[in-house]
């Protein structure tokens, strides 16, 4: 509220360069996962990252539509996936199907994009919460 920001580049004069273009150094995909704020992560601030996050980081159309224009339209000369550890949506993927079928819809449907990824891992395995 006093203007006094901790990230950089947030001033207002910074923030109306903004309404013009873009120019990001990176895209970055990354976890929907509230402990994994990619901006604070990489110290970065308005207009340096093109950051599309989603639980599980799966990618779907809309996020290979959000890649692609960054790549083509911003320029972005970096692409980087950026996973982190106990992932709430890997770990919903993993519990039992009774457990899961619980779940809404939405949450069953974005499970469906995981479970590809994890078909060779021993569900005997314990689960590292």
């Amino acid at each position: 509220m006093a203007g006094k920001y901790q990230h950089p580049r947030l001033d207002l004069e910074k923030r109306l360069q903004f309404t013009e273009d873009q120019s990001p150094s990176a895209t970055i995909l990354g976890c929907s996962d509230s402990r994994v704020p990619i901006e604070i992560i990489f110290d970065q601030g308005l207009g340096d990252l093109f950051v599309i996050r989603v639980a599980g980081n799966i990618i779907g159309d809309d996020e290979v539509g959000s890649i692609e224009y960054a790549v083509d339209h911003l320029n972005t000369p970096l692409l980087f996936v950026l996973g982190h550890e106990k992932c709430g949506a890997v770990s919903t993927a993993l519990q039992p199907l009774e457990e899961r079928e619980k779940e809404w819809m939405g949450i069953r449907k974005l499970l469906t994009h995981i479970y590809p990824a994890l078909k060779d891992i021993d569900s005997s395995l314990p689960m590292d919460q």
